[in-house]
This record gives structure tokens, C-alpha cells and sequence, in this order.
């Protein structure tokens, strides 16, 4: 996938078009967050304890308008990650990262051999 970016990889042009749509996720901040912000008190949407959502019709029924923690907790890690705070690998939150910081971060993550090695069972990053 890498090999397709051209030679400059992910370095170049995917780089900076992470870096700019970033630039304005935080610059919309305060709209996305309110368009989001729906989803937490709309009566057709269940959040299950897993932490997925599930559309149904007949649950809207008996969930209510009760305390939806798992609804807060996806949207408090929404907005810690729109303002730059990403959570390390022993649950404490970073030091609000830059822009270029964060999309480095973003990339790293996801070009980490561990990281790739879970998502596919026959991916063998030794050859």
C-alpha cells in the first residue's frame, strides 16, 4: 500500500493531506462535536456494554433516556483526540500533541509491524 503513495511513500502528499484534514477537524471542533453529541440522546440508538452501537427499534423502547456511560465515554475520547490528547499504551493521557505531532503519531500507529501483525492472522512480518 505503501509502494502505491508513489516515492515519496507516506511521507509526502498523504502526510500533508493528514496533517490539513486534521488542521480543520480541530478547527470544527465545536460543530462536530454537536452534530455527534445527537447520536448520545437519540432514543433509536442502543449503546451495548461492549461499546458498539446497535440501531433497533424495539430497545428504544425499554433503554429510555437513562445514563448513557458508554455514549460519554466515546464522546469524551472524541473530543481528547480532536484536541490532540491521545491515551499512551499505560492508560495516561499525553500532553496535547501538535498537529504535525499527532498525524506522526497516527502514521506510526499504523504502520507498526505489531499493529498490522493483529489485524491480519497469516501477515508474517519476518519474510
Amino acid at each position: 500500500m505503501i509502494d502505491a503513495m508513489g516515492v515519496s511513500g507516506y511521507e509526502g502528499v498523504f502526510r500533508k493531506s493528514c496533517e490539513t484534514t486534521l488542521k480543520v477537524l480541530r478547527s470544527n471542533k465545536e460543530t462536530l462535536l454537536n452534530v455527534l453529541e445527537t447520536f448520545v440522546h437519540d432514543p433509536l440508538v442502543e449503546w451495548t456494554s461492549t461499546g458498539h452501537v446497535s440501531m433497533s427499534m424495539t430497545s428504544a423502547h425499554h433503554s429510555g433516556q437513562g445514563d448513557n456511560t458508554y455514549a460519554r465515554e466515546a464522546m469524551g475520547n472524541i473530543e481528547s483526540r480532536l484536541s490532540g490528547v491521545v491515551v499512551g499504551v499505560n492508560a495516561n493521557p499525553s500532553l496535547p500533541l501538535s498537529v504535525e505531532g499527532q498525524a506522526d503519531r497516527l502514521i506510526a500507529e499504523a504502520t507498526s509491524k505489531e499493529n498490522l501483525g493483529m489485524m491480519y492472522i497469516w501477515w508474517m512480518p519476518w519474510f
